[in-house]
């Protein structure tokens, strides 16, 4: 859903259609809302592709009409870390080498967007420790 997004917002700023960018910066708040209330029901690539495409929606957007916010980009930084912080353990069996790499690559990014410290020490602890163990 969200990569559909992703196309359409990048669709509507070739065609500088800041009309309906402006609706779809409206829906932003509710969609935030949603995701927050059914993370937990999402597969770990899935909450990796999620917050992947919002980044790349935030990185990508034409500042005539911000779509999305960084204080919404750092709202999902923190429901991706309470989803890691509760799952990993549970989940790990199904994170592959290429999904941890694109994890690293999400806190990178949060790290140089100042998100860095949303991400638990504890995590990334953990983190480690099961991508070292797998190997």
């Amino acid at each position: 859903m969200v990569q559909g997004l992703k196309g359409g917002v990048k669709f509507l700023q070739a065609r500088e259609d800041t009309e309906s960018l402006e609706i779809i910066r409206g829906l932003m708040p509710g969609l935030t809302n949603t995701i927050d209330a059914d993370l937990h029901r999402f597969r770990f690539r899935d909450v990796i592709s999620t917050i992947r495409s919002f980044q790349d929606i935030f990185v990508e957007q034409d500042y005539q009409v911000e779509v999305l916010s960084k204080d919404q980009l750092a709202t999902l930084h923190r429901m991706c870390n309470k989803y890691l912080v509760e799952y990993i353990e549970k989940s790990k069996q199904d994170i592959n080498g290429h999904e941890y790499a694109n994890l690293i690559e999400i806190l990178r990014f949060a790290s140089e967007q100042g998100f860095g410290g949303i991400y638990e020490d504890s995590l990334i602890e953990r983190l480690v420790q099961v991508f070292i163990k797998d190997q």
